[in-house]
């Protein structure tokens, strides 16, 4: 008994919505409109190359998992993932002050074992509350960064 129209929107458009019923029916409806997050499971993680800045949103995000703690981060809110591999030394991934409308926080994880299980199997390398963490990167390794807010809060980053 729903209906879902999902389309890429572009800044400084007016879009108009036409509801009608199915087969001439009418009657009252909800309209709901939310921006589509596609990276807030860690499976469709955003790819990364090193040394990139990347814009995204934990706004209208909604994780299905909670990833495992990860130092003093606090995983109340949904976030978004972000995937970068072969990389080596040390690495620093940060939110952008300046650039972001609330309070993001990074944590870092790889997989657990060697077989490297990705989403299925992580373990914390890293995490700040305070949004930038820096670690020391292995080549064989992949790293999965997730981004959210404190206390609850989303919002728009650079990262």
């Amino acid at each position: 008994d729903h209906s879902l129209v999902t389309w890429y929107a572009e800044a400084d458009v007016t879009y108009y919505l036409m509801i009608s019923g199915y087969r001439e029916a009418s009657g009252t409806f909800g309209l709901t409109m939310r921006e589509v997050v596609n990276n807030d499971d860690c499976f469709d993680a955003e790819v990364l190359q090193p040394g990139s800045v990347v814009a995204g949103t934990t706004a209208g995000a909604e994780a299905t998992e909670t990833p495992p703690l990860c130092g003093d981060v606090d995983l109340t809110a949904p976030g978004v993932w972000y995937e970068v591999g072969n990389i080596t030394g040390f690495y620093r991934a940060e939110v952008l002050l300046g650039y972001t409308n609330f309070s993001g926080q990074v944590s870092v994880y790889r997989s657990i074992d060697e077989d490297d299980l990705g989403c299925s199997a992580l373990i914390c390398d890293k995490a700040s509350s305070t949004g930038n963490v820096t670690w020391l990167a292995e080549a064989k390794e992949t790293y999965y960064l997730y981004v959210n807010g404190v206390n609850g809060t989303s919002g728009d980053f650079d990262l």
